[in-house]
């Protein structure tokens, strides 16, 4: 049986009320959840704390905070993402030969929601759900160079060295910027992973709105030998969902 944390599972219920109710006292989680005082009061302090309920001045009466809406709204927005891109990558991939992933920014970070992998670079390429820095992946680059607000936002970015080869100047990384808003492409020459090359290219509307980056990835040796190809069926892939969008 797999371990499970009390706390957790204790908010979570808590959580849940809302599905019934709008607001709610602490009086009101207890009589519903059967949990003491003390644990209402430690539940609902953390839960306000982090910005997922607030709490009205007036009668002290709790409700859902818009964090909880926005997730909700991301959740959404990944799964639209997914129905209009998901079969063409999978088709990407199977062609290629080579790891595809799909992503999209959030803060400062470069997001994986979708993945599908070659046997050879499975233990290479992010998970769904792992958030890398945009400055060291090329979708990283693909999703900075389509925000509007890049000053604010390069700021956010630390630069940290994830290999050796790992782009970690302020200018470098905005040379290579530069480069895909003109050429549409990006690069990672074993910036996030020793051995590993990897294209990606922005996936943008017919009416210029930016919806995520897709890219391929594979051993540098053998993306390298078939750099042509592989540029040529990635734009082919991405052409074909803009058709659908």
């Amino acid at each position: 049986m797999k371990e499970e944390n009390n706390s957790l599972r204790k908010a979570l219920t808590v959580l849940d009320l809302f599905l019934r109710r709008d607001r709610l006292t602490i009086k009101d989680i207890m009589q519903l959840t059967g949990y003491s005082k003390s644990a209402v009061n430690r539940i609902m302090s953390t839960l306000e704390s982090t910005d997922y309920v607030i709490r009205t001045k007036e009668d002290y009466q709790y409700a859902l905070a818009n964090k909880v809406f926005f997730l909700g709204e991301r959740t959404d927005l990944y799964r639209n993402i997914l129905a209009v891109c998901g079969d063409e990558v999978e088709a990407l991939s199977v062609r290629s030969g080579f790891s595809v992933t799909i992503s999209v920014r959030e803060r400062n970070m470069s997001v994986t929601i979708f993945k599908r992998e070659s046997n050879s670079t499975m233990s290479l390429v992010p998970n769904v759900g792992d958030h890398k820095s945009l400055h060291c992946s090329a979708s990283g680059k693909v999703l900075f160079a389509y925000t509007e607000n890049k000053e604010s936002l390069l700021e956010q970015i630390l630069f940290n060295a994830v290999t050796e080869h790992t782009i970690v100047d302020k200018d470098r990384f905005l040379e290579a910027v530069e480069r895909v808003k003109h050429e549409h492409v990006a690069y990672d020459d074993e910036e996030l992973s020793p051995g590993l090359f990897c294209v990606a290219m922005p996936v943008v509307s017919k009416n210029g709105d930016f919806l995520c980056s897709i890219s391929l990835s594979g051993y540098k040796p053998k993306m390298l030998e078939k750099m042509t190809e592989v540029k040529a069926e990635l734009r082919q892939s991405i052409e074909r969902i803009r058709e659908r969008l």
